[in-house]
């Protein structure tokens, strides 16, 4: 336990003092941080006092406490992003799910940009947590995920969303595929609805997980297995038993816990952290990466068993670039969404004009950034109407398009022909080529050029069948 929390939990006014100092800060750095609300639901723990010590022990030196009520704490978690919340989150769950805990939160500012906002979206979240189930707002693609509405226009994702449901309610593990915010948790949220299974759905961010813990959560630890376990505690597969875990970003998993994790695929049954007796649980597994896995299966990174193992049924979300039917109404839903939570009765609408930058848009970072831009039009926007303007600068008309039927030495300024999509492959194609022959070759450079990741572009290439000339 660290030394502020054994002086005992500060006041409410004084935590607030703490999170307008933390939110300054950010502001002028550039920098998120959190803010977590720990309830009490069950019978017996009336005053935090009866439980606050099951948690406090995971909690950082930095960490600050203060009281919401008698039953509710505020934690203050400076300097944190969202891959560390969503671990401590899951964490605390865990910790506190034999006293009845629920655990909340809201990251700045994704969530939300002033104290009293990030406070009441806190609360509100409060009531959307279980026991064992956190509720955060880490990133703008967490509300879709979170109320599982989906989309599901385009004839890639029509045919994707087939093959899910003819295998939810078979038992077989999934792999879950596609780059990073393109949906791959809200199909495995709907998997598991389709699923019938009596239990619910766990998730972890295996990338989150801090390091030396990687067992210890997905399995649990007795009480001393190592420093810092003042308790037993189960875990996310034991928190899942009758329902399904999705197990994301699998790749980033360590040997050890692949090794630990194949063995439990396998046989149904797990040993904790610091334990000899074996635990036999019923969890559906879901696993998502954006990661190819063959590749680090060649490499040596990812156990081959593992993979065979994990892959049984593979489905690959396609990118956002590839389903242009669905930008207009993932547009909308998410106007819906946002009004929504703004507490507004006003109703959003996209101009043509913007419906067609959007559509026209290869979004490397998928349906999570559609989302972003969205939001901050909605609240640039003028009389409720999104127009062209109010989407940024990387959304302003590109001007002329290259042909489809350009030949490979085409440049990005010829005026296009023939179906959307193909004038739309055929643009990304010139500003590629224009990117690369600018930064001379150099993939790194081009992809800032283009303003897209590294593994964006070389995706591209690929999907493109374009070659690197230097």
């Amino acid at each position: 336990m660290s030394p502020q929390l054994q002086h005992g939990v500060e006041g409410y006014d004084e935590l607030v003092t703490r999170i307008e100092d933390e939110l300054q800060r950010a502001s002028a750095f550039g920098r998120t941080f959190c803010i977590l609300m720990l309830k009490a639901t069950a019978a017996g723990q009336s005053h935090y006092n009866q439980w606050f010590s099951l948690v406090a022990s995971a909690l950082r030196e930095v960490d600050r406490v203060g009281m919401y009520d008698a039953t509710s704490l505020l934690v203050l978690l400076p300097e944190t992003g969202a891959e560390h919340v969503r671990a401590l989150a899951s964490q605390l769950a865990h910790l506190g799910k034999r006293a009845g805990l629920t655990c909340s939160g809201a990251v700045y500012p994704h969530a939300a940009t002033s104290v009293e906002q990030l406070i009441a979206r806190t609360r509100e979240l409060s009531v959307q947590a279980t026991c064992g189930q956190p509720a955060i707002v880490a990133d703008q693609g967490d509300h879709a995920a979170r109320t599982g509405e989906v989309i599901v226009l385009s004839p890639c994702t029509l045919e994707l969303h087939r093959l899910a449901k003819r295998v939810a309610s078979k038992n077989v593990t999934l792999l879950i595929t596609g780059e990073t915010g393109t949906g791959k948790e809200v199909l495995a949220a709907a998997i598991h609805r389709w699923s019938g299974r009596r239990g619910s759905l766990r998730a972890i961010n295996c990338a989150a997980i801090p390091r030396g813990l990687t067992e210890s959560v997905l399995f649990g630890h007795e009480k001393g297995a190592f420093s810092g376990a003042h308790q037993r505690s189960g875990g996310v597969f034991e928190d899942a038993d009758g329902g399904t875990l999705l197990l994301d970003e699998v790749g980033e998993l360590s040997d050890q816990a692949q090794a630990a994790l194949l063995r439990v695929l396998q046989t149904g049954v797990l040993t904790r952290v610091g334990s000899t007796q074996e635990i036999r649980v019923d969890v559906r597994v879901l696993a998502a990466t954006h990661r190819d896995l063959e590749e680090m299966a060649r490499a040596g990174r990812f156990r081959e068993d593992l993979l065979y193992r994990l892959n049984v049924i593979t489905l690959a979300m396609p990118p956002l670039r590839e389903r242009c039917d669905e930008i207009g109404p993932l547009a909308e839903l998410f106007l819906r969404q946002v009004a929504a939570e703004w507490g507004t009765r006003d109703c959003y609408r996209l101009s043509e004009e913007a419906r067609s930058a959007l559509a026209a848009y290869s979004w490397p970072g998928n349906v999570r950034q559609l989302r972003n831009v969205v939001e901050r039009a909605a609240a640039l926007c003028a009389d409720n109407v999104v127009t062209q303007a109010d989407l940024g600068d990387r959304l302003q008309a590109p001007g002329p398009k290259p042909s489809a039927a350009s030949d490979a030495r085409s440049g990005p300024h010829e005026r296009p022909s023939g179906p959307f999509k193909e004038r739309i492959r055929a643009y990304e194609i010139g500003l590629i080529r224009e990117g690369l022959e600018r930064a001379e070759g150099n993939m790194t450079r081009a992809a800032e050029l283009l303003g897209m990741p590294v593994r964006t572009l070389t995706y591209k290439l690929k999907s493109y069948g374009l070659s690197v000339r230097r």
